[in-house]
């Protein structure tokens, strides 16, 4: 007798195979649980079958092996959602940020209740080897800000009634060198020489969203050919309403790379372009940016153990200080702006409390170097700690809310080791201030440089004799 021929198993095949011959999901064709105890037939329906519909009855039906194999997720307070039911619906780009899946953001389970439960947006670009700045949960490593909003007080300060801040001026010296120092930034971001406010770290191996579109643009205006500058000039600004649109979205660290992309973009636009490309509003999205990334991090980083040497995280102090540091950029672009628009310009009385920009040393270090260079710096300022720093003399007749110099509401001597930046134009002349100004004076980089040349000629700084 001839040998019957085994079925054709090609995918077409299969589709034509008597369903008699098909296997049985033994999963999906088992009786919910009430219908099995009382040995009745269940027709399988979901949620629900119908005995238990017509009897209002709890219906349960048994795990599936992935369900056993794989506990159900928690979703409470600190966890991240992974996956959503499908609404067969598409509600734009933002509304199922959480469901995409990234090797770059994807939490180990270990490590899931230590991540801000912001949803996250994917890179442009997948690495298997992934960012450590886009993973690193930085809630309980930097001092948070109880009102973040009040940092940007200054920056409205012309629309609020008097008694106003304490003014400050800008000579044309002044603007100037602000303005050639800033025009350089947008260039260094597309050479892949990172501008001293935004670390190497958030570059590599690949960036975030924001700034991975700020270093494609900013390259298409560079590389423009002629007659083309109109429609990169829209580009600009379509990116630019972008990252407001979506700020809400962004977690700690993109949150940081959506504020200097921004940032970046802006001094593109204003000092690349044209002038009529920035108004009111760029500088109040500007200042909504910074809030924003301040109110998902911090701005200080939190001691292991006060009075310790112990380093904090490298990690943790790079987000800290790009921040500071974008900051006291921001607050630059936006007093040159407003004295070229004829309007009055603040000292940044609100940030005085906060580190100065760091030392070279500390920015430049990697995280196998992190260690032994944080121990030296601590060592280095044990003798002239923050906690005998100088404090901003208080003003009769100040707004106290915007001007209080203990604004970032923290102790004091919990500050990371260095100089404040208030005492870069608090007029103190003792000889404990002078040691300080000189340790920092003699670690600052090409960024420390620039604040203290920019303190020097607002006439805020020791020549101004203020």
């Amino acid at each position: 007798m001839a040998m019957a021929k085994p079925y054709d198993t090609t995918p077409n095949r299969l589709l034509s195979l008597p369903r008699a011959r098909t296997r049985p999901d033994p999963y999906r064709k088992k009786a919910c649980a009430a219908c099995a105890r009382s040995k009745a037939k269940c027709d399988h329906s979901r949620p629900t079958c119908s005995r238990c519909g017509l009897r209002s009855i709890e219906c349960q039906y048994g795990a599936t092996p992935s369900q056993r194999a794989f506990p159900a997720p928690d979703t409470g307070p600190g966890s991240i959602e992974t996956s959503h039911p499908s609404s067969g619906r598409d509600d734009g780009p933002g509304a199922h940020l959480e469901s995409i899946p990234h090797p770059n953001l994807t939490p180990t389970p270990a490590k899931t209740r230590e991540l801000p439960s912001a949803p996250h947006l994917p890179s442009p670009e997948s690495s298997s080897t992934p960012n450590v700045h886009h993973l690193v949960s930085l809630q309980d490593e930097l001092l948070p800000l109880p009102t973040p909003g009040r940092i940007s007080f200054r920056w409205l300060a012309t629309m609020l009634p008097p008694p106003l801040p304490k003014a400050k001026h800008f000579s044309p010296l002044a603007i100037h060198i602000c303005k050639r120092f800033l025009r350089t930034l947008p260039l260094r971001l597309v050479s892949r020489d990172p501008p001293p406010f935004i670390h190497s770290t958030q570059l590599s191996p690949t960036p975030c969203e924001p700034l991975a579109n700020a270093m494609t643009i900013t390259r298409m205006w560079y590389e423009r050919v002629a007659g083309s500058e109109d429609l990169v000039s829209r580009t600009i600004a379509s990116e630019m309403e972008s990252i407001v649109r979506r700020r809400e979205l962004y977690d700690a660290a993109t949150s940081l790379a959506a504020f200097q992309s921004y940032l970046i973009l802006a001094i593109l636009s204003y000092l690349h372009i044209s002038n009529d490309t920035i108004t009111l509003d760029t500088l109040l999205n500007l200042q909504s940016l910074s809030d924003r990334a301040i109110s998902t991090s911090g701005l200080i980083c939190r001691p292991s153990i006060p009075g310790s040497h112990l380093a904090v995280s490298h990690t943790a102090y790079i987000h800290a200080e790009a921040l500071r540091r974008s900051i006291f950029l921001a607050c630059v672009f936006d007093d040159v702006y407003n004295t070229e628009m004829g309007l009055p310009i603040f000292v940044a009385e609100d940030l005085g409390r906060l580190p100065a920009p760091g030392p070279r040393g500390l920015w430049g270090a990697t995280s196998e170097e992190w260690p032994a260079v944080w121990d030296q710096h601590a060592r280095n300022w044990d003798n002239t700690t923050t906690a005998g720093a100088p404090r901003s003399r208080s003003r009769s007749g100040s707004r106290t809310d915007v001007n209080d110099d203990v604004d970032v509401h923290v102790d004091v001597g919990s500050l990371e080791p260095g100089l404040l930046l208030h005492e870069l134009w608090s007029g103190e002349s003792s000889p404990a201030w002078q040691a300080r100004f000189d340790r920092w004076l003699s670690e600052a980089d090409e960024y420390g440089m620039w604040i203290f040349t920019v303190c020097e000629l607002a006439g805020n700084g020791r020549a101004s004799g203020a």
